[in-house]
Formats: structure tokens, sequence, C-alpha cells
């Protein structure tokens, strides 16, 4: 594959789409999320929900930068079957991710509420720092 610069000296390759289905995340449920990011890529995080209505897109323009970043935060109450998250880096091939999902019991053990946590490599180092998302989901708002 041939790495070209465009006009920020950013090399150019085949684009990575690293979709995520978060099946515990149901209807009518309150979601919460945080993003945030330490890659130099191109990155863009999209939240939606099965039927394609998107609760919020954040997205970081290439800098050659590794600080910390918080892309965003937000929340809404899930209008379709399942949230989702999409995941778009303009520079990276092949993303790799870390996930793991938890359920939130209540004292009789009945699943109150999921936590998701997303951890992605966009490159070789293996720190899984790249784009961090945290998602949080309850059945009961308030």
């Amino acid at each position: 594959m041939e790495n070209k610069k465009n006009d920020n000296q950013q090399p150019t390759v085949a684009s990575a789409h690293y979709p995520f289905f978060l099946q515990e995340m149901k209807k009518g449920m309150f979601a919460c999320w945080t993003i945030t990011t330490q890659c130099c890529d191109d990155t863009k995080v999209t939240i939606l929900d099965d039927t394609g209505k998107v609760y919020a897109t954040y997205t970081k323009a290439f800098t050659k930068s590794h600080d910390l970043t918080l892309l965003g935060q937000g929340n809404a109450i899930i209008e379709g079957n399942e949230l989702r998250v999409y995941i778009d880096s303009s520079m990276s091939s092949k993303l790799i991710a870390s996930t793991n999902t938890l359920l939130i019991n209540d004292p009789n053990g009945r699943k109150a509420g999921a936590v998701t946590d997303i951890c992605i490599e966009d490159q070789t180092d293996n720190d899984f720092n790249d784009v961090y998302i945290n998602v949080v989901a309850w059945k009961n708002k308030g």
C-alpha cells in the first residue's frame, strides 16, 4: 500500500471502520459516555443506535501531539433497540480493540444496567490508548 502525504504532511493509507454493538444497552435505557484519545491520526467516534439515529459524533483532526484529549461526553435515552459505537480512523488500515462489558445488578441480582469500555490500538505500539470509550446505561433514570 502506498503512503502519500497530504498538505498537512499526514500519510494517507486505507481507512479503518470498526463497529461495536452494545447488546446490553437497549431501548429506553439512560446512557452516558466519555470519549478520549491519545492518537495523532484523524479519528471519528459516532454513538448511534440500530435505527441509524445518531446521538453524538466526535472528531479529532491529525496532529503530531500525543497529548490525552477529551473528545466529548454526552447522554441520551436510547430510542432504538440497541446502542452502537462506530470508530473511524483515516490513517490506520486496521484497528485492534480490547473491550470489557460488565453488568450492573440490583440487590436481587437483576440487571439494572451495563458498562462497556473500549480501548483501541491504531498502530503497532500496543498501548491501547489511541481511543478510549466508556459507555454506561441504566434501565431507570433518576
